[in-house]
């Protein structure tokens, strides 16, 4: 690949991660040595880190993310409040139905179950405070928070209608076995 499709690359790794990109990743991924990932992501900072820019370039340790610029934070904060009080598009009703009934659950069988990247959702789920990233046996999966019970005027989760019934049920639970053996083979390649 040329160094323009790398760049290309970096630009869209760092795009739709939801989290700091490691520079081990952008090795494996796209087959290039450390320094030309380095002279990649400085590329991206001088063109992105100024003031007249949205995004922003933040690097710690091995790891590279894209945010938005620092200077915006008020305006950030504005936006979000007026977001979180925005109604649930169709598509953020059904993940926090799934995490509902099927939480704990890792993203990758909530991406399984609805067929898409449900990342953004998931962000906006987190920002209105329906859904929280808990560590469960080592592994980060997705549940719906204490505020999200309350909400809906339950003590326990299990009060939704009919929770036993789909929180068991054999659909769910072959989307968990399959999870669960490609991240054993992930683990394997690693």
């Amino acid at each position: 690949m040329s160094a323009i499709e790398n760049k290309l690359k970096i630009q869209t790794m760092l795009l739709i991660s939801h989290k700091p990109v490691r520079f081990k990743e952008f090795i494996q991924v796209l087959k290039i040595e450390i320094d030309e990932v380095g002279r990649i992501i400085e590329s991206l900072r001088n063109e992105f880190n100024t003031k007249d820019s949205g995004w922003w370039i933040v690097e710690t340790n091995d790891a590279v993310q894209l945010v938005t610029n620092p200077s915006q934070t008020q305006f950030i904060e504005e936006y979000l409040q007026v977001e979180q009080m925005a109604e649930l598009t169709k598509p953020a009703l059904e993940t926090l139905t799934i995490i509902a009934y099927s939480g704990p659950i890792s993203k990758m069988v909530l991406d399984k179950i609805r067929g898409v990247n449900c990342s953004l959702i998931i962000r906006n789920l987190m920002i209105k405070g329906l859904v929280e990233e808990v560590s469960n046996e080592g592994e980060k999966k997705l549940q719906v928070t204490m505020d999200f019970v309350k909400h809906l005027g339950l003590s326990d989760i299990s009060e939704l209608p009919d929770f036993g019934t789909l929180n068991d049920h054999e659909y769910i639970k072959g989307f968990n076995g399959e999870a669960e053996q490609v991240e054993e083979k992930v683990e394997e390649q690693k």
